[in-house]
């Protein structure tokens, strides 16, 4: 499926016409900026609102030939749901203290009343700088922008079109003339801009099989003058940069010129592969493509309680807008996301209570329940053989934020516990429901579940926040009600961590002393202070240790998000994007060959690749675009099964 589209649903030629003069002015940092290109460097990121869009249908962005402001396109964006919508774009790199204008022009149909358009750069540590404004957007095309300072900002900067703050509106919004200008900047725009597109993001086939990646390959001339020439396209190993094939395409452009072809790279092995402009000669502005090659996963019978599988964390996402519950869009549906976790061959997430068992979304008024989350992401899970594994129970709040795990009835009936238990994190903060309601609670869901949800896991981390003592009696409810409910189901708990300075082996002889052993079928534990053989404690000693305070009850490993130790930067959110395949793999090896049931140590968005971006940071993913890990473990999947 390629991401090329067009209002009429034609494709584009192979060559473009001649566009207007001053598209792309003297110094303008923006990539394709009339969407000549088609849709190459832009990404939709839409809040689906199950209310005025059940069936869950995502309108990709399209390079418009009946509405461009200049050249022969624009970009349009339909919204016929009336969704939260961003606009994401190729990112900039802006030096700190630079003055920017930032812009473009818009035009909406009936009912769009306004825009936002912002620029938005996320540092390393996952630190959100935003500059923002919002225009009105009539039917009639009008240029906006505004100028801001980058301050002490430095790094990659992203332009952002979005509606919804307050309320989106159905209707289309066609943008155009983008542009990204440094003030006193006397560059001039690349001469050459080149776009890499790939047909499909995943290519599976079977040993034996002959099959290429395809991509589509946008030339488009920036300047006042003919430019005629070869330019090589390699494929490398997006992990290794070696050098797979090279295919050269000859080019002879009009100014502002278009061209667009297609190239076929035969495909030998199973890998990510990147392809790309070689560099030299012309200066190139370019977008490159990650294309991915895996076998065929055939699913069979899997028991996660006792098959080892592939397994992640964290693959359903909502987020409440507007008070509406919405369901995350990254560049398309969430179902499309699932077909691709289907061919890696992933078998079971462990969700953080949002969305299937949140207990705001479950009981939002006493004693009435709503499983429509539930329903959807177990149904949407399980066509494509994946397995969700609740984790509920969450009672911690951050000190000082609003963010109650409750609903409102509830939260005036929670009881706060004055005093952190020696041991726990000061941040935290803990209020425990009435136990009755409580298990209540987790009865209605296991009820109305069924079959459907094998494993269910206990809180998460609690050693951060909570005693063992309170921890182990809130167990004892839920596994009570879950058992009654459903004999079958599984509950995994301890949940004990390394990580922010967890105590691991005394958190578990506390909930051992407590009775929890008795009130679990597995205990899960966090490994970020044993995180390889090579750490300080030793990841197989940590294991042993582990099984023998537990008393050999089996060991689930069902998060670590940082793979290996770092020294400097500890856990910042790019230590995660910088985790490669190998990292993975020695876990995941680890602890199979130490007899852990299961190692679902990845957090979900470090499976994709951020193509917009130079730095890949995992936060602010503009589309779900498998990578090196994806393809490792599609290579693992297939051998476990």
């Amino acid at each position: 499926m390629s991401i090329l589209n067009t209002c009429s649903g034609k494709r584009f030629l192979g060559l473009a016409g001649l566009l207007l003069p001053g598209l792309l002015p003297a110094g303008n940092l923006f990539f394709n900026s009339g969407a000549e290109m088609g849709t190459a460097g832009f990404a939709l990121w839409r809040l689906m609102n199950p209310k005025t869009n059940p069936e869950m249908r995502f309108s990709q962005p399209a390079a418009d030939p009946e509405n461009p402001f200049q050249g022969k396109y624009s970009l349009r964006i339909d919204n016929p749901f009336g969704e939260f919508f961003q606009l994401r774009t190729k990112r900039i790199y802006l030096p700190a203290n630079t003055k920017v204008t930032i812009g473009c022009a818009m035009r909406g149909s009936e009912g769009v009343k306004k825009v936002i358009l912002r620029a938005v750069c996320i540092n390393a540590d996952g630190v959100w700088n935003m500059r923002s404004k919002v225009f009105p957007v009539t039917t009639v095309w009008k240029e906006f922008s505004f100028e801001f300072d980058t301050q002490k900002v430095s790094g990659e900067w992203q332009l952002q079109v979005c509606q919804g703050a307050p309320g989106a509106t159905t209707g289309s919004v066609w943008i155009d003339n983008f542009r990204v200008e440094k003030h006193g900047d006397t560059a001039k725009t690349s001469p050459l801009s080149i776009a890499v597109v790939p047909e499909e993001k995943v290519t599976v086939f079977n040993p034996g099989e002959k099959k290429s990646a395809a991509v589509a390959v946008y030339l488009r001339n920036n300047s006042g003058k003919r430019l005629s020439g070869n330019i090589v396209f390699d494929m490398t190993g997006d992990q290794t940069g070696e050098l797979e094939q090279s295919k050269t395409l000859t080019y002879d452009l009009s100014p502002e010129e278009v061209l667009k072809t297609t190239l076929h790279f035969p495909l030998a092995r199973y890998g990510a592969f990147r392809i790309a402009p070689r560099k030299g000669g012309v200066p190139v502005d370019h977008l490159d493509a990650l294309v991915c090659a895996v076998g065929k996963y055939t699913p069979g019978t899997v028991d996660p309680m006792n098959d080892f599988c592939t397994a992640i964390v964290n693959a359903g996402e909502i987020s409440f807008y507007n008070k509406n519950i919405c369901r995350l869009g990254v560049g398309d549906s969430p179902e499309e996301k699932y077909r691709l976790l289907g061919l890696m061959g992933c078998r079971l997430v462990r969700t953080m209570s949002y969305p299937v068992t949140d207990w705001r979304l479950v009981e939002p008024q006493e004693g009435k329940f709503d499983f429509s989350e539930m329903d959807y992401w177990t149904g949407v899970a399980g066509k494509y053989n994946v397995s969700l594994m609740p984790c509920f129970g969450q009672m911690m709040e951050i000190r000082g934020q609003n963010n109650t795990p409750y609903p409102q009835w509830l939260a005036e009936k929670a009881t706060l516990i004055e005093k952190n238990p020696a041991g726990t994190h000061p941040k935290f903060i803990v209020r425990v429901p009435p136990e009755e309601l409580f298990e209540r609670y987790v009865r209605a869901f296991v009820r109305h579940a069924g079959k459907r949800i094998r494993l269910y896991e206990f809180m998460n981390e609690p050693n951060l926040f909570m005693s063992p003592e309170l921890y182990s009696r809130y167990l004892a409810a839920a596994y009570r009600a879950m058992k009654e409910e459903n004999p079958e189901a599984m509950m995994l708990g301890i949940c004990v961590t390394g990580d922010m300075g967890g105590i691991v082996q005394g958190y578990l002889r506390g909930c051992v002393k407590a009775g929890a052993l008795e009130k679990l079928d597995a205990v899960s534990f966090h490994p970020y202070n044993a995180r390889t053989l090579s750490s300080v404690t030793p990841a197989d000693e940590q294991i042993s240790e582990i099984r023998e305070i537990v008393k050999g009850k089996p060991l689930f490993n069902t998060e670590l998000f940082f793979l290996y130790d770092h020294d400097e930067r500890g856990r910042s959110f790019s230590a995660q994007s910088d985790a490669h395949p190998h990292h993975l793999a020695q876990r995941i090896l680890t602890d199979l060959g130490e007899g852990v049931r299961q190692s679902m140590d990845l957090y979900e968005n470090q499976l994709w690749t951020q193509m917009l971006s130079l730095s890949h940071n995992p936060h602010g993913i503009d589309s779900w675009t498998p990578n090196s890990i994806f393809v490792a473990l599609n290579a693992l999947s297939r051998h476990f099964e």
